[in-house]
């Protein structure tokens, strides 16, 4: 803006008066010079403000944008670098994780969140190191197990996965990203283990939700199969137990015990028909059978022996899977997700 002088000595040199007009041009040019000079230096200090990276306060002061800035409260930063990796800004996680690590060295939940942030940036090496730092403080959490099974098996370390793995089913026996992991390291009998070993603790949901992912993968495992069916029934699901009882021994028919168990099955659906000829399957097998002559007495075609209908039992211990080898190292594995 001009002042007052200026605006004087501006009009004195627009009346052009006689002797005097060069002199008040070059005072016009002058001013122009001056007030092009202030708007210089206004649009540079503006730039200079904008690259500095904040903003500048009331007093002056300058102010920063950095959301991991040091001064910003715990809780804070850990938020923000939870909120960071859904976007997938994983620089500032691992920044806002740093931070923590300054003033919190023992905050453990950071090492968690920084092995997650390092891993999705490429750093597997140090992101392996911080889940086993974080492991050794939360030994029972589940998705840490996961995460570094998974992580390892990326590395082309299945030796080390699949104890980890193991180590995730021992805390969740139903968990499939685990079983199915297990699986892409070549490593069937384990996780076959892990159903079986549900299956003896009764927990059939378990049982049932780890035949049907390794059944998945290997439809041609039988004691899968059988192991499924078991869990059906008991699940109380019995139509499907005996469509897959009856899928078994297509590929199984002298498996004693499969035979005995869909015979039963169909007796108490009230299909006494149908029980008759799995039963009879029975005793052509193994003639001794009692509870097969039991179970064809309740449908009226043998007289009883002196004993009651026979509950279905499976042996517990089915043989180990028959099929070797596993799925190319190329299948994928389940993904891994942090538990925010």
């Amino acid at each position: 803006m001009q002042t007052v002088e200026q605006t004087q000595i501006a009009a004195e040199a627009m009346r052009g008066s006689g002797t005097n007009a060069p002199d008040a041009g070059k005072r016009t040019l002058a001013i122009i010079g001056i007030t092009v000079g202030l708007v210089l230096v206004i649009v540079a200090v503006g730039l200079a403000v904008n690259r500095s990276g904040g903003t500048a306060s009331k007093s002056g002061q300058k102010v920063s944008t950095d959301p991991c800035r040091a001064g910003l409260s715990l809780e804070t930063l850990y938020q923000t670098g939870l909120n960071a990796q859904s976007p997938g800004h994983w620089s500032i996680a691992i920044d806002c994780a740093t931070q923590i690590a300054k003033t919190n060295p023992g905050y453990k939940q950071t090492l968690y969140l920084e092995a997650w942030a390092l891993w999705n940036t490429g750093q597997r090496s140090v992101a392996i190191d911080m889940y086993r730092a974080y492991l050794r403080l939360y030994p029972k959490d589940a998705q840490g197990w996961l995460n570094l099974g998974y992580s390892l098996i990326d590395s082309n370390d299945c030796k080390d996965a699949v104890a980890s793995l193991n180590t995730v089913l021992g805390i969740q026996p139903a968990n499939t990203s685990a079983v199915h992991d297990l699986m892409v390291c070549g490593d069937l009998d384990d996780a076959y283990a892990a159903a079986l070993r549900a299956n003896e603790m009764g927990n059939y949901a378990a049982t049932l939700t780890l035949a049907t992912e390794i059944a998945a993968a290997h439809p041609d495992l039988g004691n899968v199969l059988f192991l499924k069916a078991w869990a059906q029934w008991n699940l109380g699901q019995r139509e499907q137990a005996v469509a897959t009882y009856r899928l078994y021994l297509k590929g199984h028919p002298t498996d004693v015990q499969a035979q005995f168990n869909l015979g039963y099955g169909l007796i108490k659906m009230g299909k006494c028909s149908e029980a008759v000829a799995p039963l009879k399957k029975v005793l052509s097998l193994q003639p001794s059978n009692q509870a097969a002559r039991t179970d064809l007495s309740v449908c009226g075609m043998m007289s009883p022996p002196s004993h009651t209908l026979a509950t279905a039992t499976p042996t517990g211990k089915r043989a180990k899977p028959s099929k070797t080898g596993a799925p190319a190292r190329g299948h994928s594995t389940a993904v891994s997700t942090p538990v925010s």
